[in-house]
């Protein structure tokens, strides 16, 4: 039984094994298809080992029959309304409410308490109808993968979720509030709000490679744009073939030394520029 999962999925710097979550599933090798794997843990990204186990998984969820239409529904962040338009948080809290994704009827907390009651796992593929029959065909995996959001947590109302989604929509630090939202409180992981990251690895920059090879300027450049950085000792710099629709490519690039310790910065500078012209020109 594994908990904080996404904590461990990945090896240290200094290891020599790999990370901790393989390791530990290692250890049960000797018990084969009898062996049982529990994993639990806070959603961190889509990356991490939780959310993947989960996609990879039966991807299941806990569906609940709507006491208006009675289709089998999951109420999501998006069906928490009566919030946003509220002045302060003690009116979100007081007008916060969940809503039907089929039919759009607000649910009374009543109402959600006895839906929760009557709760079904569904996997993914399957669907219920509103007679509570299951249909479709669940993916074939050894994984039983679920998340239970904020509508099934009967510790809280629907005014008190509200009411924090109120209070992390007008946060000074706007990113780490919607990030305590979605994984605290929605199960859902972290999505950048700034910009994507990607992790750095060899087929990662392999694909990123031009076909042409350093110091060729591809065919259909219409411009070449030439940068130095100045440093005291060593300046880099680096030219650039811009084609159609501004699209760049790195044509070559490199760094020189200043001797600046035998001719002072000024002068040394000034040979290093002279030196940078001869070079790309």
């Amino acid at each position: 039984v594994i908990t904080e999962t996404d904590g461990m999925d990945r090896p240290g710097t200094t290891s020599r094994e790999s990370d901790k979550v393989t390791q530990l599933e290692a250890r049960t090798r000797a018990y084969g298809s009898r062996k049982r794997i529990y994993l639990e843990c806070t959603v961190s990204t889509t990356e991490g080992r939780t959310w993947q186990e989960y996609q990879q998984g039966t991807a299941s969820r806990i569906l609940l029959p709507c006491p208006h239409c009675h289709v089998w529904v999951l109420p999501e962040r998006e069906h928490l309304v009566g919030w946003k338009e509220a002045p302060s948080q003690a009116e979100a809290r007081e007008g916060g409410m969940f809503h039907c994704p089929a039919c759009a009827h607000p649910w009374t907390e009543s109402e959600r308490t006895a839906a929760n009651q009557q709760a079904r796992l569904v996997h993914d593929g399957e669907e219920l109808t509103p007679a509570g029959t299951l249909t479709g065909v669940r993916r074939p995996t050894e994984t039983l993968g679920f998340r239970w959001s904020a509508v099934h947590n009967l510790f809280l109302t629907a005014g008190d979720l509200a009411a924090d989604e109120w209070r992390a929509s007008r946060s000074a630090d706007e990113e780490n509030a919607e990030r305590e939202m979605r994984q605290f409180v929605w199960c859902l992981p972290v999505t950048p709000t700034r910009w994507d990251e990607t992790g750095l690895s060899a087929e990662e920059i392999t694909r990123r490679l031009a076909p042409t090879g350093k110091g060729i300027v591809p065919a259909g450049t219409e411009h070449l744009t030439a940068a130095i950085d100045l440093g005291k000792y060593l300046c880099h710099w680096v030219v650039v073939a811009w084609s159609e629709g501004a699209t760049g490519q790195v044509v070559d690039y490199g760094r020189i030394e200043v001797a600046s310790p035998e001719l002072g910065v000024e002068q040394a500078l000034l040979v290093a520029l002279r030196e940078f012209r001869d070079t790309v020109l």
